[in-house]
């Protein structure tokens, strides 16, 4: 897959943003289970491993690949890779497991209705002024919170939330916490513990240890009032200076 630079996925230094990477790459991941089931067959994110290698070179595209190989125990395993294109310099990598044949809440978890939500609009980031925008992100002075919006739908049966956007949300209640220091997020592991339905959902964010160099944090995406964990996820982010 190829994503192209443009000013609404970019952050603060003119590159992609970190977030839209990991979207990216998710969405990548499972586009190579695909090569491998049936379509019909529904798959879902059971967790996603990323490490930053370094940020992406300001105005620069990115190329992602996907490997996998046959599902096996109803489990599918994908490793991804980010590259500035065109010279292929790795920017991130990701390692992820999906569900295949059902959500990661198990086939009960399907109270929505199925069907395609209406107004399953695809639109480009270039209509939007930042990521955060993109996605509809309003940031919180206790983490973030993402609006239930149509083209935030990555498994249209159920409807369920892209896997993307559910990491991207906890990214940005962990950076927004990071922020305080000069960091920079180096890895994130994030686990999907049910589907994330098509709601408003809120993320918060933690600290689990500050170090001098490594600081660790912990985040967790909620619906319902918070009252329906949806995924989890642990960050590292690197001091920076």
């Amino acid at each position: 897959m190829h994503l192209p630079w443009v000013g609404g996925l970019s952050d603060s230094s003119g590159a992609i943003d970190a977030r839209a990477i990991m979207a990216m790459l998710d969405h990548a991941a499972s586009a190579a289970v695909y090569r491998v089931v049936a379509p019909a067959i529904p798959i879902a994110t059971l967790d996603l491993r990323v490490a930053f290698a370094g940020a992406a070179p300001p105005g620069c595209a990115l190329d992602f690949t996907a490997r996998t190989s046959p599902a096996e125990g109803g489990v599918a395993r994908v490793e991804a890779v980010a590259r500035v294109a065109p010279d292929g310099v790795e920017v991130a990598s990701a390692a992820a497991s999906f569900f295949v044949g059902a959500s990661p809440g198990g086939d009960a978890e399907r109270g929505d209705g199925g069907g395609v939500v209406p107004g399953m609009e695809r639109q480009g980031a270039a209509h939007f002024a930042s990521f955060d925008a993109f996605l509809g992100i309003q940031h919180q002075p206790a983490g973030a919170c993402l609006p239930f919006m149509p083209r935030l739908i990555g498994a249209e049966a159920l409807p369920a939330l892209h896997g993307g956007a559910v990491a991207a949300l906890l990214a940005t209640a962990a950076c927004d916490l990071a922020a305080a220091q000069p960091t920079r997020l180096a890895a994130i592991n994030v686990q999907y513990l049910r589907a994330g339905r098509a709601e408003e959902s809120t993320a918060a964010a933690t600290w689990t240890k500050r170090g001098a160099r490594a600081n660790f944090v912990s985040a967790i995406a909620t619906q319902a009032h918070g009252t329906r964990e949806v995924a989890r996820a642990q960050c590292v982010f690197i001091t920076q200076g």
